[in-house]
């Protein structure tokens, strides 16, 4: 009844975004804006964008082979899109990570199961860190900053993200940091929790991370690269749209806030929230004198928020098929051996 309530206020919100969305919009100009796409822009944006998405599956494959976890990159690529899938289109509080995770455990032997969890985990942590870490370089190599309006105040991007990151760092901190946790008594509360022998396997999990920078870093510039792709896909969609001022500088700064906000917030895909982001910061990120007037920028911001919607649901829809045609789990033979062994 809980996770009935939960998921209902989620689509309450979502739904109340749309709203907003909707509200705001000159649909006739965004439609004009639309129907002048320019479509050579378009369709490089979303193969390069699905591109991206499949490319995530070898910074997993590489947090998986820390603890000696083989997946292959077929199956972490069937996988990872069947996770994007979940997250876009099926709502619920399960989100397609857990479901990635879940599948995970079937690829290695039980003792392993929980640790493969967790790479799913940190690979969703790894992939939101790297990607403010671009978005704070990309941000200083601006020639100069941009401030966001909201109700009357004048935040700064580049101390925005800097607040982000500290966020994340100290997070980081507690997670990976043994002796921060026995410091401030966190060791103490844990060991009184039920489940002792999961959690002993989870901070065995971290220590092995902690014992493999390299995979970790590893892992980072795999995230510089992926979402160097993802984002150059969404200024493709800028110049598609005739977004003049818009650099990719601009994007790679935008972006990383965009995604780690709306990741906090488990509406399926981010649906509405992302959208509603995109639009003050395009919108200040744009050269306004190269308009007719504010209403046609905003226009075109937001058929800008309606093609990136598109293009994320284009590159997952791939993941429906995983199920009906299989390689998200081991083969048969496999299974049996498994079985087999346990029986034993």
């Amino acid at each position: 009844m809980r996770k009935k309530i939960k998921n209902l206020l989620w689509l309450i919100l979502s739904l109340g975004a749309i709203c907003w969305l909707v509200k705001g919009m000159d649909k006739k100009m965004v439609g004009e804006v639309l129907a002048q796409t320019k479509i050579a822009w378009a369709i490089p944006a979303v193969i390069l964008f699905t591109f991206s998405q499949a490319a995530m599956a070898k910074r997993w494959t590489t947090l998986l082979k820390a603890h000696d976890i083989f997946i292959s990159f077929s199956q972490a690529v069937r996988l990872t899109f069947l996770g994007l899938f979940y997250n876009n289109f099926m709502p619920g509080s399960v989100g397609g990570d857990l479901l990635k995770g879940w599948y995970a455990t079937h690829h290695c032997d039980s003792d392993k199961k929980l640790h493969a969890a967790l790479s799913v985990l940190f690979d969703r942590i790894l992939g939101l860190s790297g990607t403010l870490i671009l978005g704070s370089l990309a941000a200083f190599s601006l020639a100069s900053s941009f401030s966001l309006p909201v109700n009357g105040y004048s935040i700064d991007i580049r101390m925005l993200i800097i607040g982000i990151i500290v966020l994340i760092s100290v997070g980081a901190v507690f997670v990976l940091s043994r002796r921060v946790r026995k410091y401030l008594f966190i060791t103490n509360l844990l060991e009184r929790l039920p489940a002792q022998e999961k959690l002993k396997k989870i901070e065995q999990g971290i220590h092995i991370y902690r014992q493999n920078p390299g995979a970790l870093l590893l892992a980072l510039l795999i995230t510089f690269a992926v979402q160097t792709m993802a984002i150059t896909s969404i200024w493709l969609l800028t110049i598609s749209l005739g977004l003049k001022g818009i650099t990719l500088l601009h994007c790679i700064t935008i972006m990383p806030i965009v995604w780690v906000i709306s990741a906090a917030i488990p509406v399926p895909g981010g649906l509405g929230i992302i959208e509603n982001l995109m639009i003050p910061f395009f919108i200040a990120a744009a050269d306004h004198n190269a308009f007719n007037s504010p209403e046609e920028l905003t226009a075109r911001v937001m058929a800008l928020t309606l093609l990136n919607r598109l293009m994320i649901y284009i590159s997952s829809a791939p993941g429906g098929l995983v199920p009906i045609f299989g390689g998200h789990l081991p083969p048969k033979s496999e299974i049996e051996a498994d079985f087999s062994d346990n029986g034993n």
